[in-house]
């Protein structure tokens, strides 16, 4: 075996060792497991919404194509706007509470993902994006925040990359509301997320009490 050689099949033994050695990580964790697992089912729930929204705003806020495709850009800039807002009120909280803030922003997304779903009027559509994108954004950074107070130096770099595992578990979510959006319509499929992810936020409430109060 040439040199070259022997020095990839080092590097492939040396990458999985350390993907086993975060795994063994997490499993001695069980706070920083529940924190991950949660955080991929949000995943799932919060982010498809944006895929289907073009659709959304075509079938139901829109009368023309023309009017859709600007209609669509200013709702995905009342997102941005929220986004930013949710950001900065997250890095201005003091390190206490997140657990419930998570809790709080993900039923806040919901409440305001279950308002969009049911309007037809655009102008009152923006309003309420702004809303779902203080929520979206919120959760990811008190989830980031929980994962990294709670991973020690050591095992941050591998802990982040499994977080990259939420990208494909988003797109299994963003399959089957698609589907269910062919289905019954996008009103309908955004509707079902909204009740889901509030579902999801009760029974972190009252069925998690450990995460309720992670700080």
């Amino acid at each position: 075996m040439s040199a070259h050689g022997s020095l990839a099949v080092g590097r492939s033994r040396g990458a999985v060792a350390e993907v086993k050695e975060a795994l063994v990580y997490l499993w001695r964790i069980p706070v920083l497991r529940v924190v991950l697992i949660v955080d991929m089912f949000l995943g799932m729930l919060t982010f498809p919404y944006q895929r289907l929204l073009p659709g959304f705003v075509a079938e139901v806020l829109s009368d023309s194509d023309d009017q859709a495709a600007i209609r669509l850009g200013l709702l995905l800039t009342a997102i941005a706007v929220g986004a930013l807002a949710g950001s900065l009120v997250v890095a201005s909280l003091p390190n206490k509470h997140r657990g419930k803030l998570v809790i709080g922003s993900v039923a806040l997304a919901g409440i305001a993902l279950l308002a969009f779903s049911a309007s037809t009027v655009f102008y009152v559509s923006v309003g309420i994006v702004l809303f779902m994108g203080i929520g979206q954004a919120s959760r990811q950074a008190l989830n980031n925040i929980l994962i990294q107070s709670y991973t020690s130096n050591e095992f941050r770099g591998r802990i982040s990359s499994i977080m990259l595992f939420e990208d494909g578990v988003e797109s299994l979510g963003i399959f089957a509301i698609a589907m269910l959006a062919a289905v019954t319509g996008p009103q309908f499929a955004l509707g079902t997320t909204s009740l889901m992810m509030l579902a999801l936020a009760a029974s972190m409430w009252f069925l998690m009490p450990r995460y309720r109060h992670l700080d």
